[in-house]
């Protein structure tokens, strides 16, 4: 029997993998435009670890992973349309 959350968990460990392997492969190659997808796979990870949280019923490590997950989508599309 699976994990009634496991899609979610799948999506967080995918999204921050693809985070970490993008980013490497960003830093070597100078690439800001994986940069900033890095940092939207990074939103992503964090935005299915406070939909875990808020299911688990730890309302406030949900809303602290939320709130870090906005900012961190707002500041990278703004410095994207800005540089």
């Amino acid at each position: 029997m699976r994990h009634p959350y496991e899609k979610f968990i799948r999506i967080e460990l995918f999204s921050i993998g693809l985070s970490v392997l993008i980013g490497i492969f960003a830093f070597i190659k100078s690439y800001t435009i994986l940069m900033f997808i890095c940092l939207y796979f990074i939103s992503a990870g964090l935005a299915a670890e406070a939909m875990v949280a808020w299911s688990t019923y730890q309302k406030e490590q949900a809303i602290k992973s939320m709130v870090r997950s906005v900012v961190i989508f707002l500041i990278s599309t703004y410095l994207f349309w800005h540089l």
